[in-house]
């Protein structure tokens, strides 16, 4: 059943695939059956064809990496389960040349029943079969107590159980994940769980799928499927098995149970029922129309802090929640005691991070007016709320929320349980209380927020603190639901903490005497409700093995796109070389009016050409080699004039008043021909 040993008969099956059917053991043709019947009821979510792909990535390499574009979509023909054909007398057909099976996603299940098969023959009546990950059980324990499986945390302390399911005799359980087989690649992770439409690792809603059910070969692939799926999908999918129980663990850290048909624990059918406590009090709804005046507690109090005022939208309102992560030392902490400094209001913060005497000496190296700012050390839940209501502070600040914990629960502080229970007791009290609550934050290596996904759907606002080159900080919000989430907030680090940036171009153009260099360029980028000149450099250079993308700031499959944008139109070979593309000042960029300037970059890089001196241009580059128009156009002139540009090279579609291109040939032409200069 291996896929990877020589004498395999699924490498036999590859090996003459698309030419002649072979004859296959008992085992391997049952499985590939059901293989195939479940492939076909999943839709190909789960996918019994699946080996090139899984071959192409190799996840199991010492040093594995993406492939390139065109391998996966060259492998993707190879993929239809539909052309596995299973043929009289256990033969096997695979009618496609470079096709492959892979059991992978099954043969662990059908295993533990096989395992399980052989030990009821020898009377073993009490047995837990763990083949890591797939679970088959078979009586009870050997007190008579039923067995107790835990689910790990795939978020967190691998050694943290988040949930537990009781299995009895029997029944299989499976959980399948993408939190232990990965590998990173410019800031992308990749996983070992593929979606067989797009080739590349699934995106998926959830980190973990449980299934348990009497059929263990069904479980294990189901349990695929389901990750594969995403949450609201497998809840339809899971209609068309009527015999089995998942556990759904999202990114938002909540366990979502849902049991169809025979219960796996009293074997009745249609015995699940919600339980409603009799005894709690009913209660009226409160309904308002839009007539009826607010509460004055909703209004909006300025941080007087420019840029945190540009990405928070007006500022910060009474009993909201904002929850502010990034990387250790980029600056949090001084973020909010300049906070408590410039709002003028009464702030207590609450500290599990640093001792209260350098607190105290940052905050009045910082200004922080000595009457209305309030220090605490206590990291207790219950002493915090109790703080909230005698104090009646206007601001709480708690750095850091993975360091807040309840006796009352268990689990220590920081694990998953208590962080979301910790957040929603003091979201629920600031909110009564009409108190602006800041929780400071954690990341993950990976520059996540540490902490189960729903903390921050739980805040109104989420905050994400990164650093440029040297002192620079960028503030961003991907969450907020007082303003948009498009704005930019950029500080620099000195000697007397965070400083707003007055004017962001001066520091993102590189000066320099004479003309750029080959394969850079400026270009005029919008961010929020602004704009500003960024530079954008590239670097070419041959492929020592597959070609590969490096680009942080820039989303590396845009540059893909645009790499074969310009190998399509331009006729030059950008396949087998390694591109590198990188913006001074280290902000990153999403604005799709940059296309045309990365264009021009691997073109100039690529030719060893220079951009004329003083040229900009900016974009949309269609697959077809079209420029389209982008937002905010007549702000992107009007800045690269101020900023000296003598020639701005915008989209035909716009006006005639200035150098214009309608495609990429025509860009490439225009830039790069000697002299031009912007009709006026």
């Amino acid at each position: 059943m291996s896929a990877s040993t020589k004498e395999s008969e699924l490498i036999k099956l590859q090996e003459l695939s698309g030419k002649t059917a072979i004859r296959v053991s008992a085992d391997v043709y049952s499985l590939l059956q059901k293989g195939k019947q479940i492939s076909l009821q999943t839709n190909g979510l789960f996918n019994i064809a699946i080996l090139p792909l899984v071959q192409l990535w190799d996840i199991t390499a010492a040093h594995p990496k993406a492939p390139q574009r065109e391998q996966v979509i060259n492998i993707l023909p190879l993929l239809d389960f539909n052309n596995v054909k299973l043929l009289p007398k256990q033969k096997v057909l695979l009618s496609q040349p470079g096709m492959g099976v892979d059991l992978g996603g099954i043969a662990k299940g059908y295993i533990a029943e096989q395992i399980a098969y052989l030990l009821k023959k020898e009377h073993i009546s009490s047995a837990l079969i763990d083949l890591g990950g797939n679970i088959h059980v078979i009586g009870t324990k050997p007190d008579k107590q039923p067995w107790i499986i835990g689910i790990r945390d795939p978020q967190g302390n691998m050694s943290q159980i988040i949930g537990t399911v009781k299995v009895t005799d029997g029944y299989s359980m499976v959980t399948s994940g993408a939190y232990e087989r990965y590998f990173m690649q410019d800031g992308i992770r990749y996983h070992h769980i593929f979606d067989s439409q797009t080739g590349y690792p699934a995106e998926s809603d959830l980190e973990s799928v449980t299934i348990v059910t009497k059929n263990g070969t069904l479980a294990d692939a189901l349990s695929t499927a389901f990750f594969v799926a995403g949450s609201q999908q497998s809840i339809n999918l899971a209609k068309k098995f009527s015999t089995i129980g998942y556990i759904l663990c999202s990114v938002c850290g909540v366990l979502q149970p849902k049991w169809f048909g025979k219960c796996p624990q009293c074997g009745q059918w249609n015995t699940a029922t919600e339980s409603v406590d009799p005894t709690k009090k009913k209660s009226k709804m409160h309904v308002y129309s839009l007539q009826d005046k607010t509460d004055s507690s909703e209004q909006v109090i300025k941080t007087n802090i420019r840029e945190l005022d540009r990405v928070l939208g007006e500022g910060m309102s009474k009993g909201s929640s904002i929850l502010c992560g990034g990387p250790p030392g980029i600056g949090k902490s001084t973020l909010m005691l300049q906070l408590a400094s410039a709002a003028k209001i009464k702030t207590l913060y609450v500290t599990g991070e640093e001792t209260l005497s350098r607190i105290k000496q940052r905050a009045i190296r910082l200004n922080v007016h000595k009457d209305s700012f309030l220090i605490s050390m206590d990291t207790l839940l219950p002493l915090i709320i109790t703080a909230c209501e005698e104090k009646k502070p206007e601001l709480l600040i708690v750095d850091s929320i993975q360091t807040i914990h309840d006796e009352e629960l268990n689990g220590s502080a920081g694990s998953v349980g208590q962080i979301r229970h910790c957040t929603h007791r003091l979201i629920e009290t600031c909110r009564t209380l009409s108190i602006i609550l800041i929780l400071v934050a954690h990341v993950t290596k990976e520059g996540e927020i540490a902490g189960p996904k729903i903390l921050e759907h739980l805040v109104d606002i989420v905050l994400f603190f990164d650093q440029g080159d040297m002192d620079l900080r960028f503030l961003r919000s991907s969450k907020n639901r007082f303003g948009t989430t498009h704005e930019v907030g950029l500080f620099i680090m000195d000697a007397h903490g965070l400083q707003a940036v007055q004017d962001p171009s001066v520091f993102f153009l590189v000066r320099r005497k004479g003309p750029p260099p080959a394969g850079v360029i400026s270009v005029p980028i919008y961010e929020g409700s602004r704009v500003f000149m960024v530079e954008i450099q590239s670097l070419i250079v041959p492929a020592s093995s597959l070609s590969r993308i490096y680009s942080d700031r820039i989303d590396p499959r845009r540059v893909s796109r645009m790499a074969a944008v310009l190998e399509k139109y331009l006729d030059i070979t950008l396949s087998n070389k390694d591109i590198y593309i990188n913006v001074a000042g280290g902000i990153t960029i999403q604005d799709i009016g940059v296309d045309v300037g990365i264009c021009l970059a691997l073109y100039s890089a690529y030719q060893s050409v220079p951009v004329p001196e003083k040229t900009t241009a900016f974009g949309e580059i269609s697959l077809a080699g079209e420029i389209r128009p982008t937002a905010f156009t007549k702000q992107r002139m009007h800045t690269a004039k101020d900023m000296g540009f003598l020639t701005c090279i915008v989209p035909s579609d716009l006006d005639t008043t200035h150098t214009s291109a309608s495609s990429l040939t025509e860009l490439i032409h225009i830039a790069f021909s000697s002299p031009h200069t912007a009709k006026k």
